[in-house]
């Protein structure tokens, strides 16, 4: 109403009657002729509804919202840890919505964009903070308090009856610590000098969990603490060399069964040098160390997408002495100091075994990380997982152009006594699940390529199944987050393959008689 602020001034009853009056027999009757409906009562107007071209312009940006969102998801590892991405994200994102806003109603375009956000987050956090509340995730292989009791036990009754039992080792964090200057150190010492030991316990039965029978067995490990015949020592030069973590230790298989096993032949002579939770620059420092002693004809260098670039590389890069076979021709002379190097460790191992031990009769937990795993929850990382999207660690330049380098190293380290290296590609649970390549694949294989080594990706072997997930369960189910023995036969058949047309096609030695 035209000036109905002055006409309440001037006369308050005698104006609202008026506007009663109009609104009852002349504003009402003709909306309600038209089925119409009045948007708002409030303020000295009434204001119509966002025109359609506005409410279609805040349904457009609700679903690209909804679409950034997942885009973020499935990226969160690059934006995460990096401000220049979030900043850049964040820019695009306000100066597309102030140019919608301004052509339009701003108040009502705001209410109704925080609204959408807001609900969006809400549904997706709640969601997130459910699936923690309830535990789920993707099943994983979990020993739990009671087989670590049944470790401790085990090696006790072994000790009583006068024999040498230890769990199965590899490069874990508890073996390190952290310099002032935020470096890792080890912490076992061999002549007064910091070492590190790149294998387990040598000539000692090891305990190794089966993820076939669900149980802990025991493996008698080679002089170097490699799951060797110890007789493989005393061969001179072999045919093949595998290169890698736990998979190539046997991981989700029986002995015997594995990879590795499956390759063996009576004209063929195979070894493996693998650790555990490893990355690249272990695996060098393996094949520097041993390879000499070996001098094998074919090395399989084992790479793990999603594991190989991430964590565990970051980690080996930042400590010293690992960092140090970068250096050309840089040893730490491990098999003069074996015997040495097993003392210390078992010092190490044993003691902390024992500090175990003390809190499990104590009636403690072990030690678990406490709090809550508020990156997780950033990340959605239980909804992610639910959805089978890929959840990683961040992995930057510094990493990828190291892991170049370890590459080049091994390379030149193997051709140094006439064998050739050949890179096998494993695509892990997260890749097989989704379908979807690591972010970094295309990376990896170029700088392979431009290394010139032959490249072996066993993707399509393992998708080439009716259900590829299944080549990671264990029999009760579970995702036993390595290959199953079925994988384990599939791998054994392409490198097998690979042996054969190599040597067929005269690129490799024949097989020795």
């Amino acid at each position: 109403m035209v000036g109905y602020v002055r006409r309440k001034e001037e006369d308050s009853d005698g104006t609202v009657a008026a506007w009663k009056a109009a609104r009852i027999n002349v504003i009402d009757p003709t909306i309600a002729v038209h089925a119409g409906h009045i948007a708002r009562r409030k303020g000295t107007s009434m204001k119509h509804a966002p025109p359609l071209i506005l409410r279609l312009a805040m349904a457009l940006m609700a679903i690209v919202g909804a679409a950034g969102v997942g885009y973020l998801l499935i990226h969160a590892d690059k934006y995460l840890f990096n401000s220049g991405r979030w900043l850049g994200l964040g820019g695009v994102t306000i100066v597309a919505t102030v140019a919608i806003g301004l052509g339009f109603r701003w108040r009502e375009f705001a209410a109704y964009l925080v609204l959408t956000g807001a609900s969006l987050m809400v549904g997706l956090y709640g969601a997130e903070t459910i699936l923690r509340f309830i535990g789920s995730a993707p099943p994983v292989i979990d020993l739990g308090t009671a087989s670590v009791e049944k470790v401790v036990a085990m090696i006790r009754t072994a000790e009583a009856a006068d024999r040498r039992l230890r769990p199965k080792v590899g490069l874990a964090p508890a073996f390190f610590s952290r310099d002032a200057d935020g470096h890792f150190r080890s912490r076992l010492r061999v002549r007064e000098k910091e070492a590190i030991k790149l294998g387990g316990f040598s000539n000692t039965p090891t305990l190794f969990y089966d993820q076939v029978a669900l149980d802990w067995t025991e493996v008698t490990a080679d002089r170097y603490g490699h799951f060797n015949d110890d007789a493989i020592w005393d061969q001179g030069a072999i045919d093949v060399l595998v290169v890698g973590a736990s998979h190539t230790q046997s991981g989700g298989a029986r002995f015997g069964h594995d990879f590795v096993s499956l390759l063996k032949r009576p004209d063929r002579l195979i070894a493996r040098l693998a650790l555990g939770g490893i990355a690249g620059l272990s695996k060098l420092g393996m094949l520097r160390e041993f390879g000499p002693l070996l001098q094998p004809r074919t090395v399989f260098w084992l790479y793990a997408d999603r594991n190989d670039l991430e964590a565990e590389l970051e980690r080996e890069l930042n400590t010293i002495l690992l960092a140090r076979y970068l250096e050309a021709g840089f040893r730490q002379d491990l098999p003069a100091l074996e015997v040495e190097l097993d003392q210390a460790l078992d010092v190490l191992v044993m003691d902390r075994l024992a500090r175990h031990e003390r809190r499990l009769k104590a009636g403690q937990q072990p030690r678990a990380n406490p709090g809550i795993d508020w990156r997780g929850l950033i990340k959605l990382g239980r909804l992610r997982g639910r959805l089978g999207i890929a959840v990683g660690t961040p992995v930057d330049s510094a990493q990828i152009s190291g892991w170049a380098k370890i590459m080049a190293r091994a390379k030149h380290d193997v051709a140094a006594w006439g064998g050739h290296l050949v890179f096998v590609y494993l695509p892990m649970w997260t890749t097989v699940r989704t379908g979807n390549d690591d972010p970094f694949k295309l990376q990896v294989l170029k700088v392979m390529r431009d290394l010139d080594v032959p490249i072996i990706d066993i993707s399509d072997d393992l998708l080439a199944s009716d259900d590829p997930v299944d080549l990671f369960h264990t029999k009760d189910g579970k995702n036993g987050g390595h290959f199953n023995e079925e994988g384990h036969r599939r791998l054994a058949q392409r490198l097998e393959k690979f042996l054969s047309d190599e040597a067929a096609a005269g690129a490799l030695p024949v097989p020795r008689d």
